[in-house]
């Protein structure tokens, strides 16, 4: 622990430290106020009013906490951890603000409050999923089993029915949705429906290769192949990297199970080398920042693991030295993003490593998301096809690495300390969706990934991964993935999205200017002239952020208000994000051409919702206001609303199990 912290502060300082925490908190209060009066539906202002019931018992909180201090600073008590000292401020007055309304929420009428609200929600879910009015019978929800066989016909029937009720997957780099649709050579698709059928689609590794001796193959090779591009054999990741053979992997379902499976097999594998005594004290903890993947917060839950948060620095990426503040004796594993999804920026693996080593510790890189992008950034790959400027994309021809962190040999098995990595075929590598590689430094750890049973009645039993049965077909798919494009295709389908997202980022500021990429600009990062003075991310991978610029224009809620306007207007899907309010979009093959079309709906929309505030400001009617409400009374505005200003997280939690309840029912 730091030497000021350790040591008790001075009565002055003390009583300062008092007076600056109850302004905070008591700004804190108005601010959760202020953005729900601009940005929140009615249900949502109930629970902010419970928050404002609750600010009394707030300020008792920290002021019993600071009284604390205060004693210690005489010498009369022992301080103890406070908020400040375990998280950052923002997250102490969210912390305390949460407390203070869990308490207020059970009281009679604001219990039945929350209530109203969830079932406010689910009723609006519930409409969103029903077929539409006069839509064909054959796409009417089946609640029971058909008492007899359906004819082959009326089967594909009841599916195109079905299909229909999507938005329409175009084939032309104009998708206009983040991530989701990797693929746009309608070609491409074909071959993967064909290869499915030939590799059979009852195959199953699970029954070994007595069986199925090709899928056996193909997922040994789709191993080889992916490490041999990650720096593990076979053609390294770049000039300074030194291939390891020792490189090995498996294959499964996608990215969550991969990190899954690796943090695991992380747990396993510090248990059977320090003892299980060495966590005595508590339960084993994972390093990683608040930008890693929901999947890590997933593991912990499954696995019993404690999360040391290690914060990010301004520029979004984690550092040595976070990890140095956060990793201790009990941590089996640094996670790192190359990149992470909010932002899409690579964390600095060399720094992150070199402080785990000495602590004995592994890192595991998840490059879900740029595993198949950044080796191709720059690569001396030599000239691409013809279709690297086909469709949008920019300028593909030449795409240096945006920051040292996405170097080649930055972030993958070249780096000493990094001891497995995740890749997701079924995104850059365009193979059809269910498939993902798990890579490992060498096989002592990937044989903590497995499960053996040796004793039980129906056999000897031995599984790699989570699951028992797998999809032989979806293995052969993502190998004829690789195989059909090679190094040539996966390094044009990767250019044209990276240089689509450098050119959006560019762009964004100057044709945009209400709004900003984020993060902001930090320390070695590269940057290009935007408007209104400010600088912009030249993106590591293939992601840009973006929101209102400094956070103002009408609140939280103006971000998300853009968003639900962006479907309505063009059909976008863009992805919401929070802490801060703000969107991304994810470029992909199938999205590369929609740069144009993005900046001119985004400038629009910015309008759209820029005008009713401007008339109110002038005096001409609250019209405009009205627009707003009815803005956020639909979409994902009222959800995002509520999560801005709801400080007791378990309301929001308990608003996504209402949403997830309504998603898996008829």
């Amino acid at each position: 622990m730091d030497a000021a912290l350790a040591s008790p502060p001075p009565l002055l300082e003390a009583a300062a430290d008092l007076a600056d925490s109850l302004l905070l908190l008591a700004r804190a209060t108005a601010a959760h106020a202020a953005s729900a009066l601009s940005a929140a539906p009615p249900s949502a202002l109930l629970l902010v009013a419970a928050a404002c019931c609750g600010a009394a018992l707030a300020l008792a909180l920290a002021l019993a906490s600071l009284c604390a201090r205060l004693l210690s600073a005489l010498g009369l008590a022992r301080p103890p951890a406070s908020y400040a000292q375990l998280v950052p401020a923002h997250r102490a007055q969210t912390a305390l603000a949460g407390r203070a309304l869990a308490v207020a929420r059970r009281l009679p009428g604001l219990r039945g409050a929350v209530a109203r609200a969830q079932a406010d929600l689910r009723a609006e879910m519930e409409k969103s999923i029903r077929p539409p009015a006069g839509a064909p019978p054959a796409g009417a929800p089946l609640a029971r089993l058909p008492e007899r066989p359906t004819p082959h016909a009326d089967v594909l029937a009841m599916v195109r029915a079905r299909e229909s009720r999507g938005p329409r997957l175009p084939t032309n780099g104009r998708a206009p949705f983040s991530g989701a649709l990797y693929v746009r050579d309608p070609e491409h698709v074909a071959l993967m429906n064909r290869v499915a059928a030939a590799a059979s689609l009852y195959s199953n590794p699970l029954h070994g290769p007595g069986m199925f001796p090709a899928v056996r193959q193909m997922e040994a090779e789709v191993v080889a192949m992916t490490a041999g591009l990650l720096g593990g054999g076979g053609g390294g990741a770049g000039d300074d990297a030194a291939p390891r053979s020792t490189v090995c992997g498996l294959m499964t379902s996608g990215g969550t199970e991969s990190i899954v499976t690796a943090l695991k097999a992380a747990r396993d594998h510090a248990v059977a080398t320090r003892g299980a005594s060495a966590f005595a004290g508590g339960p084993p903890e994972v390093v990683a920042s608040p930008a890693a993947h929901a999947a890590v917060i997933k593991a912990a839950e499954w696995l019993g693991l404690r999360i040391a948060w290690a914060e990010a620095d301004a520029d979004g990426r984690l550092r040595g030295p976070a990890v140095r503040r956060a990793i201790g004796p009990r941590t089996v594993c640094v996670y790192a993003s190359a990149p992470s999804y909010p932002w899409g920026v690579v964390d600095d693996v060399r720094g992150i490593a070199a402080v785990a080593r000495r602590w004995g510790v592994g890192v595991h890189v998840d490059a879900c998301l740029g595993g198949f992008v950044l080796p191709f950034l720059d690569d001396g790959g030599g000239d691409d096809d013809d279709d690297d400027q086909a469709d949008g994309g920019g300028d593909a021809s030449s795409l240096p690495p945006a920051s040292p962190y996405a170097s080649p040999g930055a972030w993958g098995f070249s780096v000493p300390g990094v001891a497995s990595l995740s890749v997701d075929t079924h995104k850059y590598a365009l193979a059809p969706k269910g498939s993902s590689v798990l890579l490992f430094a060498g096989p002592r750890l990937r044989r903590h990934c497995y499960t053996s049973v040796t004793d039980w009645p129906g056999g000897v039993y031995v599984s790699p991964s989570l699951a028992g049965s797998r999809s032989g077909a979806l293995v052969a798919t993502a190998w004829a993935s690789l195989v059909s494009l090679g190094r040539q295709g996966l390094r044009a389908s990767a250019r044209r999205a990276a240089a689509a997202a450098r050119e959006f980022a560019r762009r964004l500021p100057e044709e945009v200017p209400e709004l900003e990429v984020l993060p902001a600009r930090g320390p070695g990062v590269a940057a290009r002239g935007g408007g209104a003075g400010s600088a912009a991310f030249v993106p590591d991978t293939t992601v840009v952020a973006w929101r209102v610029r400094g956070g103002g224009g009408g609140g939280s809620g103006s971000i998300y208000r853009i968003n639900d306007r962006m479907e309505a207007r063009g059909g976008w899907r863009l992805s919401a994000l929070q802490r801060p309010p703000a969107l991304h979009f994810c470029f992909t093959d199938a999205s590369a051409g929609v740069v144009d079309a993005l900046l001119a709906d985004l400038k629009a929309c910015v309008a759209a919702e820029g005008a009713p505030a401007a008339a109110a400001a002038a005096g001409k009617g609250g019209g405009g206001s009205g627009g707003n409400k009815a803005a956020a009374a639909t979409g994902s505005a009222p959800l995002y609303g509520a999560c801005a200003v709801v400080p007791d997280r378990s309301v929001v939690g308990e608003a996504l199990e209402v949403v997830q309840d309504v998603l898996l029912g008829l």
